[in-house]
């Protein structure tokens, strides 16, 4: 049953509004205090930027709102005085971690990873889901620490790239990889070609921004051009590899 109809017998009728546009207004709804944004990927930009405009507070489970948006949302927020919080597990771990520390004492964060990528390595420590055992760092024996292979996994480096470049080469890599996971899980793409769809896709931003001008009057409308451009962009890649791109689709999945 369609929400239209489950509205049909109330007294004061709900207004429904469909799509991003409802995110929007959602997140300036004025009785929220904090906002919590938790969509996947780049979408969560336009409703998080929305909500710091009319002065709420973040608490923050979309990674992608600073990762592509990063230098124009930290400063729009210290402009309407909004605090940005974060709620996604890890890094809201981290903040509790060195929160309360006087400004100049924590030097640097060190992430370690397991799994995945790592899992060759022998070091591990697995902590249960349900319970937070202590850990007596006695009893752990010794751990190996190592540098990423970057020839393994060519993606970090590209990732650090992208950060150097500034401005919204990471927004133009984050919505790259989106585009490329959606067309891997479709089978069109094969696995290892995510990292080149990232990497075509970064080079085309670089051709772009030297040739053409997006003549938008706000940083958050330059974002979305770019990023609804690039994704029609990348959906195109598998087309224009086959017309002469020096880079091979695999047809079949590792």
């Amino acid at each position: 049953m369609s929400l239209r109809r489950l509205g049909l017998g109330l007294q004061d009728k709900p207004e429904i509004i469909p799509g991003e546009q409802g995110v929007i207004e959602v997140a300036r709804h004025p009785d929220a205090a904090t906002v919590v944004t938790g969509i996947v990927g780049c979408a969560g930009l336009k409703p998080t930027v929305a909500a710091i405009e009319v002065g709420k507070d973040i608490a923050l489970a979309n990674k992608e709102t600073l990762i592509a948006g990063g230098p124009f949302v930290l400063p729009l927020a210290h402009k309407h005085n909004v605090k940005i919080l974060p709620a996604d597990s890890e890094h809201s771990a981290i903040f509790q971690c060195i929160n309360g520390l006087p400004e100049g004492a924590l030097r640097r964060i060190i992430l370690t990873a397991s799994g995945g990528a790592f899992r060759d390595w022998p070091d591990k420590i697995y902590c249960s889901e349900i319970t937070w055992p202590r850990l007596d760092v006695c009893k752990l024996g010794s751990h190996t620490f190592k540098n990423p292979d970057n020839v393994k996994y060519p993606s970090m480096d590209l990732a650090y790239a992208a950060g150097r470049a500034g401005g919204t080469m990471t927004g133009v890599l984050s919505v790259a990889n989106e585009k490329a996971v959606e067309m891997f899980i479709d089978k069109k793409i094969g696995y290892l070609d995510i990292f080149k769809v990232g990497e075509l896709t970064c080079d085309k931003r670089e051709l772009l921004g030297r040739k053409e001008n997006f003549a938008l009057h706000t940083i958050i409308s330059t974002l979305t051009c770019i990023i609804c451009g690039l994704r029609c962009f990348v959906s195109e890649q598998p087309r224009a590899w086959s017309r002469g791109f020096p880079i091979a689709i695999s047809t079949n999945q590792p």
